[in-house]
């Protein structure tokens, strides 16, 4: 550590320690007849810097003075490198009498940072550093509704605030043939390619044409931009149907989006789906990431790869087949996934079911160029590499126990007495989530266990997500997490779910069926 490092942090802190006179807002008399202007600038409560090694006094103080002039609460997570001089820096802010609490040091890995991103307390995020992480620092952060600064290789900033995203472009879907590969690209960058209704549309004519096409043998699907291939469905139009509509745009949508998915398990032809960044089974029946990459032949997931299920935190059921795979995964861990909302990695991902094989992302444009000359599987295994052990496995005993209860009541009590910080972080969750929610993906889930295909799942899902889209939760648990962002949901009811009203959801109707014809049972996934 250099004087240099230290006194350029100083001159922040020595700035920032004389910057109150600067927050404290304007006011103007007589802007106008009978008008005054006035402002105010309000702290925004937790924030979080993520800093590199090289300069472990300044980069922190640059980011910890201003915060804590504005009156906020500060997270600092120094470089695991040299966590030392952070360390002693809080301890000198404690000695001069700032108050325990509002300075914070956490030491940790890529495992702390993902903590910070996904804390809802936590408001906003720097960071410092090398441009790849950067930009999955502010991917991640801008997915979970946090103001984000991210500066990656040296002195050039690496992206902006969210509110400056470009325009989005007019394709929402691009189609190509590269020789045999048909492409499928996502095209809809701004929103992480969240699945439209003509996008699905779209697709669907697209994959019927290249299905009887004998120039195509492979396709692939790929998300336009670097946040992800896919973080969902359009969940405000859902929302807007539900409480302004009839529900008639929502079953539209669905009748088209679920068919396509079991297309897509029964297409003759191998399908390549590349599970790069965010992808979401989004919620509100709009599963876009989950079900456009999850039933394709060949699921490739790399680093960068975030697969979730965060229906339930929107009032709301897993579905797009979902349900289907996670009812089949091992050790009860689709259950886990689906009832905490959870997201996971490429590892974890190949362990619950939802991927295969693990490919570096920088390896992505050469799968797809050997997709051109080879056997998709063999293309696929050439550039294979072990993604690592899967978290859960440490905590398949736990989550076996627990999840294999009979009701979500008791699945908490299991976790509660299960011995493990995490089994109890997972009740927390849980309990935070729409109870009308919990309890028909529990009964979904269950259901779905003992059908004989993924066509009959999706039967199973199509009149159960058209119910749960007429629930005061759903409009309420996108209100919270979309719409307002307060992250403050009033489910009703708060509590128990009587077990016919849970029932109820299952019940056939003419108006509430998909009736997809199931030809055979459940393809059987090609060995790669």
């Amino acid at each position: 550590m250099t004087k240099g490092d230290i006194q350029r942090g100083v001159e922040v802190i020595e700035f920032a320690a004389g910057a109150s006179h600067l927050l404290k807002g304007e006011y103007s008399t007589g802007a106008g007849t009978g008008i005054d202007v006035y402002s105010m600038r309000q702290p925004l409560g937790v924030v979080a810097g993520i800093t590199p090694f090289n300069f472990p006094a300044m980069i922190p103080l640059w980011k910890m003075g201003p915060a804590l002039a504005a009156g906020n609460s500060f997270i600092l997570k120094p470089s695991e490198r040299d966590p030392s001089v952070p360390l002693r820096i809080a301890e000198l802010f404690l000695e001069a009498g700032l108050p325990a609490g509002v300075l914070n040091v956490v030491n940790g890995d890529k495992e702390a940072v993902d903590a910070i991103l996904h804390d809802d307390r936590i408001k906003a995020v720097g960071f410092v550093g090398s441009t790849p992480i950067a930009q999955y620092i502010h991917e991640t952060a801008a997915a979970n509704g946090k103001r984000a600064r991210c500066f990656g290789g040296a002195k050039h900033r690496m992206s902006a605030p969210v509110e400056s995203v470009p325009v989005e472009p007019q394709e929402q879907v691009l189609f190509e043939q590269c020789g045999p590969l048909g492409l499928v690209t996502l095209n809809r960058p701004r929103a992480i390619n969240a699945l439209t209704h003509r996008m699905v549309q779209l697709i669907r004519a697209e994959l019927d044409r290249w299905a009887s096409d004998d120039s195509i043998d492979t396709v692939a699907i790929i998300g336009a931009g670097d946040r992800g291939l896919c973080a969902g469905g359009d969940i405000v139009s859902l929302y807007e149907d539900a409480t302004s509509g009839d529900g008639t745009a929502a079953a539209q949508f669905w009748f088209d989006e679920y068919h396509l998915y079991a297309e897509i398990a029964r297409f003759p032809k191998p399908i390549v789906a590349v599970q790069d960044g965010i992808v979401l089974g989004g919620g509100g029946g709009g599963g876009g990431g989950i079900g456009i990459s999850a039933h394709a032949s060949h699921r490739v997931v790399t680093e960068r790869g975030r697969l979730g299920l965060p229906e339930v935190g929107i009032g709301f059921v897993p579905d797009v087949g979902a349900t289907w795979l996670l009812s089949h995964a091992p050790a009860q861990l689709g259950t886990f996934l689906a009832l905490t909302a959870g997201s996971i990695g490429a590892a974890d991902a190949i362990e619950v079911g939802l991927s295969d094989v693990h490919i570096r992302s920088e390896n992505v444009t050469k799968l797809l160029t050997a997709l051109r000359t080879m056997d998709a599987g063999e293309a696929v295994m050439l550039l294979a590499e072990d993604p690592g052990e899967a978290s859960l496995c440490a905590a398949r005993s736990w989550i076996e126990s627990a999840f294999d209860a009979d009701s979500v009541n008791e699945a908490i009590v299991r976790l509660r007495t299960a011995g493990a910080a995490e089994a109890d972080a997972a009740a927390d969750t849980i309990i935070a989530k729409s109870p009308t929610a919990l309890a028909v993906t529990l009964e979904s889930l269950r259901r779905a266990a003992r059908l004989s295909s993924l066509e009959d799942a999706l039967d199973q899902e199509y009149r159960v997500s058209r119910r749960m889209l007429a629930t005061l939760d759903f409009a309420e648990g996108v209100r919270a997490q979309v719409i307002d962002k307060d992250r403050n949901p009033r489910w009703n009811p708060a509590g128990d779910v009587d077990a016919a009203a849970v029932s109820g959801f299952f019940a056939l109707s003419d108006d509430h069926e998909l009736a997809m014809t199931t030809n055979s049972a459940s393809p059987q996934r090609r060995p790669l």
